[in-house]
């Protein structure tokens, strides 16, 4: 929101890895991050949740607030000394064909009329989290913001067209993909496309040089391929450092039940 932005110093903005956010009921349908950021003298929190799913979920207030404490819960159990809680600005991603329709107030799944509401006025948690539905967007309009990055505006449209042909998703993603600054993004996006794809990389290849021609094709091609390479073997080392984080886990849960969420984020963070 512009008001709030325009009180935000930016170039203090930071992800805090270390605060835990929600508990076992985590999914691989979304991806969120919390970040810090001065705000005049104070500090506040924004978090990012996006929404890997092809459904809209009703109850996203509802999970949001859950996220909210969780959030809250790992800030003062690393900060014990501290007197007050950062406000938090919670901001959901959204990439759904058919566009967001649930609510954004999660006063809206109280059981309540405009009456009861009123009577209870501040009694019942009361907050509106910020949508950024890029699905009821166009092309043009994502490509409008001129104040991202445009490796910013690649992540995006990549997104917005995540359930489209290869064809259509190279061809969407090339024109703000060629600058220097977004081609690592554009890189790391052509390497998720062959993971996750039937294409072959000289399919994509092909199609990358009616875009841009064929040397600029095989450059960008190169770095994704090697992305690819790099990441099957962080993935099995990664793969083996989760799997010891889990047995630890369940192994202390078995022993001392649930874990606060200072243990639980350090343990997240852990190497081997």
């Amino acid at each position: 929101p512009a008001p709030l932005g325009r009180l935000i110093t930016w170039s203090t903005l930071a992800i805090e890895s270390g605060i835990a956010v929600g508990g076992e009921d985590l999914d691989e349908q979304r991806m969120d991050l919390v970040y810090s950021v001065r705000v005049g003298r104070r500090r506040a929190l924004i978090y990012v949740l996006t929404e890997h799913q092809s459904k809209v979920d009703p109850w996203m207030a509802f999970r949001l607030l859950g996220y909210l404490v969780a959030i809250w819960k790992g800030y003062r159990a690393q900060h014990p000394r501290a007197k007050k809680l950062p406000a938090i600005l919670p901001l959901v991603v959204h990439h759904s064909p058919m566009g967001w329709t649930a609510p954004v107030c999660f006063e809206e799944l109280l059981d309540a009329d405009a009456e009861l509401l009123a009577a209870l006025g501040a009694h019942v948690p009361r907050f509106r989290f910020v949508l950024d539905d890029l699905s009821a967007q166009s092309d043009a309009a994502l490509r409008a913001r001129t104040q991202m990055t445009a490796g910013g505006r690649v992540a995006i449209l990549s997104l917005k067209h995540g359930r489209d042909q290869v064809a259509i998703r190279v061809r969407v993603l090339v024109p703000d993909g060629r600058a220097p600054s977004a081609r690592d993004v554009l890189a790391s996006v052509l390497r998720y496309i062959l993971e996750t794809t039937r294409a072959e990389p000289e399919t994509v290849r092909e199609l990358l040089t009616r875009q841009v021609g064929r040397k600029e094709a095989e450059e960008m091609m190169t770095t994704a391929e090697r992305l690819r390479r790099e990441g099957k073997i962080e993935g099995k080392i990664e793969g083996k450092v989760e799997g010891k984080r889990e047995l630890l886990v369940r192994l202390l849960r078995q022993r001392f039940g649930a874990l606060p969420a200072a243990a639980a984020a350090r343990i997240d963070a852990a190497g081997s």
